[in-house]
């Protein structure tokens, strides 16, 4: 494998496919409130990715984050608004 090609596919393990969320699927252990965790969920959702708006949707659903800001970025007009 060529250095392009190697540098294609771990750019490609790093932004796409189910590795690229699975930090955000599971929650820290203390509690997600406040934490750096909860804010970058919330941020790539507010910016459009398809993908953490539906993983932000689930935490909101089950009381995991539970901030304003959270349930404004989920909402269809917000993300409406980012496509």
């Amino acid at each position: 494998m060529s250095a392009a090609q190697s540098i294609g596919t771990l750019a490609s393990r790093l932004t796409g496919g189910k590795s690229f969320t699975a930090w955000a699927e599971e929650p820290p252990a203390g509690g997600a409130s406040g934490t750096a965790w909860e804010k970058a969920v919330i941020e790539l959702a507010e910016r459009g990715d398809a993908r953490f708006v539906e993983i932000l949707r689930r935490h909101v659903e089950r009381g995991v984050i539970r901030s304003d800001r959270a349930r404004a970025a989920i909402t269809p007009a917000a993300v409406d608004a980012t496509a």
